[in-house]
């Protein structure tokens, strides 16, 4: 069976607070580009034989150019593909939350499942043999508790017959 999911932003708020780290590191990215080409362009103004004041004028229009267009074109790009691979763990992470709640509340008999381009297949599979292990130790609990209950039956059963018994003797 294959999972589809419809919405982007299963998990708006971890998603939301994932991109705008992303995109925070990519806005400090693009400042060390401004200062390290701001760096180079002094450097080269200082070393020209003639109009070097000239491209000393223009650097702060260059620069603010530069700076406008990759955060133009890399920011709308950078917010699709980290919502993209944001998706991969957050729609995981939303399922298993619904799916232990469900546990919880008694509702849940099937296994957890993501789909096979997810990541968290580990901790999926891991959830659902602990979820097992429990199923499987409660299980046993509540047979041992019946068990133990049916020799204390047969106890009081079988003094009674003796006693019946020795009574029609």
């Amino acid at each position: 069976m294959i999972l589809k999911r419809k919405k982007k932003l299963i998990n708006s708020r971890l998603q939301l607070k994932l991109i705008g780290v992303f995109l925070a590191v990519s806005c400090v990215a693009s400042l060390f580009q401004v200062v390290l080409l701001n760096r180079s362009m002094m450097d080269l103004a200082q070393h020209l034989p003639s109009d070097g004041d000239r491209l000393l004028s223009r650097v702060p229009e260059i620069l603010a150019m530069n700076v406008f267009l990759t955060i133009a074109v890399l920011g709308p790009l950078t917010f699709l593909i980290w919502l993209l691979v944001a998706h991969r763990v957050a729609g995981p992470a939303y399922n298993m939350t619904r799916f232990c709640e469900a546990i919880a509340r008694g509702e849940q008999r099937r296994p957890c499942r993501i789909r096979d381009d997810d990541e968290l297949q580990d901790l999926c599979k891991a959830l659902n043999a602990a979820i097992e292990r429990v199923r499987e130790d409660s299980a046993s609990q509540q047979s041992s508790e019946s068990l133990g209950e049916a020799p204390s039956l047969v106890s009081e059963e079988v003094p009674e017959a003796e006693v019946q018994g020795s009574k029609e003797s």
